[in-house]
């Protein structure tokens, strides 16, 4: 686009020609490369090339409220800092802090999937490298033989500074 960037999601026949329309292209509809959505799926790099010519002439904004009025699946491509401050993000609650005992306090995503009666929570961030290898080996029931010779072999990793590495 003119100013910044976006994706335009354009999978059957119909949102191409809410495409057509809204890029005032009508001679895309009597292109016969894509008359049906067996024509949009062969050859993608020439509707690729059109819908990008057709976009560069409006702002992602512009084409945004334009697409959406003619049922076109579209969205702007937005930066890092943009995602974490969308208002969508926001409502949804998608990021939450937590605090590390290495890294300190962390923002992350929270888990995807959420459920009324049984509801996930975040306790701790991310293990480091090797933190928790000696104590699944246990629980697949390796002996400490087995794990110690695993640890020199170096098959499992153990963390600098956790327990296993005190050990």
């Amino acid at each position: 686009t003119k100013v910044g960037l976006m994706c335009v999601a354009v999978l059957r026949h119909r949102e191409w020609v809410g495409l057509s329309k809204a890029v005032a292209q009508p001679v895309w509809l009597v292109d016969p490369r894509f008359q049906d959505r067996a024509g949009l799926v062969i050859l993608p790099h020439a509707r690729l090339e059109l819908t990008q010519a057709g976009l560069r002439k409006r702002t992602t904004d512009e084409w945004i409220e334009i697409l959406e009025k003619h049922d076109v699946p579209c969205a702007p491509v937005l930066t890092r800092r943009e995602v974490i401050r969308h208002a969508q993000v926001e409502a949804n609650k998608v990021l939450i802090e937590l605090e590390h005992p290495h890294a300190g306090r962390l923002r992350q995503t929270r888990t995807a999937a959420q459920f009324g009666n049984t509801p996930a929570e975040m306790r701790m961030g991310a293990p480091l490298h090797g933190e928790h290898g000696a104590e699944i080996a246990r629980e697949l029931d390796f002996s400490e033989q087995e794990i110690e010779a695993m640890a020199k072999a170096g098959v499992l990793v153990r963390s600098p500074g956790t327990q296993e590495d005190n050990a």
